[in-house]
Formats: C-alpha cells, structure tokens, sequence
C-alpha cells in the first residue's frame, strides 16, 4: 500500500488467474468481458474508481502460461474519512 497521498490515494487491486499445469499451447484464456455495477460493491469507506482487464502471458518453469488479470481500483470516500477523524466515539 502507498499511503503517502492518504486519504486521497487510489488502492489497485489485482487477481490473477492462470493454470501451471496447462501451457499456453492446451489452455489459453480470452479476453473477458465485464458488465459490472459499482454501486452493488461499494463499501462505506471505498468506491470503485475504475476497472481494467487483459490477458497476458506468464512464463513460469521455462513454459508459457494464459494469464487472465483484473485490476480493480479502489478510492476512499473522503466523507468517511472526514467523519471518522472529526466525530468522537
């Protein structure tokens, strides 16, 4: 995590996908597509900034490899933010 623009930063999030028992020539992923609702997995602290996916090779073992990535980038709220410091418990 890079915290040094706090609480203005932008967090990626990365998931990637791929088989280390299926080389690239047996399996190979395709580029996906996605329909997705940000307001269904916003929390109150985090919204959804942006949304990128790619497909890529991944060399592990001296064998190539179908990788599919998702990289999801995450923003505080800053209402949240001001409301946790500002407001006592």
């Amino acid at each position: 995590m890079n915290l040094r623009s706090y609480p203005h930063d932008i967090q990626k999030c990365e998931l990637k996908f791929h088989s280390n028992a299926f080389p690239n020539n047996i399996l190979q992923f395709s580029h996906p597509v996605i329909k997705m609702h940000p307001e269904a997995l916003e929390s109150s602290s985090l919204v959804i900034a942006g949304c990128e996916t790619f497909v890529q090779k991944a060399n592990n073992y001296d064998k190539y490899f179908s990788e599919c990535v998702f990289e999801i980038f995450l923003q505080r709220r800053m209402e949240f933010f001001l409301y946790q410091v500002y407001t006592p418990n």
